[in-house]
């Protein structure tokens, strides 16, 4: 879920923020065998994002949050959003990262905003909280980041080598950036088994959860796991539901 929310000054923001998670409580109610609720925040005012936190999770019992890579250009490992992670580590919300696709216009000529342009903001939203010491400092995050984490987990060696060539980039972290990449969870939507076998190697079958992109994507987002021949029986139960089921704390 791409939010709507991030154009609009905090007061509009917040009052669709008010509709959006009203209507989807109402949905988790009318299905709750089916639905499990997720919510979207003004994060434009932190104040105001952290009483509709509150609200979402202890009033209306929505369990993810929906989230975008950046905010008008400042990205989610920014100091002004701490006090969102700090809250949503405390109360076990599930964070769902996905972006709004690339801005540059450069993209929209080839329509590579959603191919290329998705790919490369997940790796700069990455970036962004391990760099800036989010994964470090909440280290019990369930963070989700859509579409297996973009280009971001295949690209260690070089990162690595240049935190060692740059120390002063590691001012907020005490690990080399790699070792952050188990801080996180991935979804599975990215249409190719090779990279799925690709990133599970990089990360392990138990960081990574469905994902479908539903309705426009993935017609058989289950069959497309189970293509992946070094996945094993145990591996796919827990990729198509298990660990996520863990992550919200439902039973399957």
């Amino acid at each position: 879920m791409i939010s709507p929310l991030y154009w609009a000054e905090p007061a509009v923001a917040l009052r669709l923020a008010h509709k959006l998670n009203d209507t989807a409580a109402e949905w988790v109610a009318g299905s709750p065998k089916r639905i499990i609720g997720s919510f979207v925040l003004p994060l434009q005012d932190m104040d105001l994002a952290l009483k509709e936190l509150n609200r979402a999770t202890q009033d209306l019992g929505l369990k993810v949050a929906n989230v975008p890579a950046e905010l008008r250009g400042t990205y989610l490992g920014d100091a002004q959003f701490r006090p969102f992670w700090e809250a949503a580590q405390d109360l076990g919300v599930v964070v769902f990262m996905h972006p709004d696709g690339a801005k540059d216009p450069w993209f929209f000529q080839w329509g590579m905003w959603n191919s290329l342009g998705q790919s490369l903001e997940e790796a700069k939203f990455m970036a962004s909280v391990i760099y800036e010491g989010i994964l470090e400092t909440y280290p019990t995050l369930k963070l989700v980041v859509a579409h297996g984490g973009g280009y971001f987990p295949h690209n260690m060696g070089r990162l690595d080598r240049n935190v060692k060539n740059a120390p002063h980039s590691m001012k907020n972290i005490t690990r080399k950036p790699s070792d952050y990449l188990r801080n996180v969870y991935y979804d599975t939507c990215l249409y190719d088994p090779a990279v799925l076998s690709a990133l599970i190697k990089i990360v392990g079958p138990d960081r990574l959860l469905l994902g479908s992109d539903w309705p426009i994507g993935e017609a058989d987002p289950v069959g497309f796991v189970s293509r992946c021949d070094d996945i094993d029986d145990t591996a796919k139960r827990m990729i198509t539901g298990g660990r996520l089921a863990e992550l919200i704390g439902v039973a399957r």
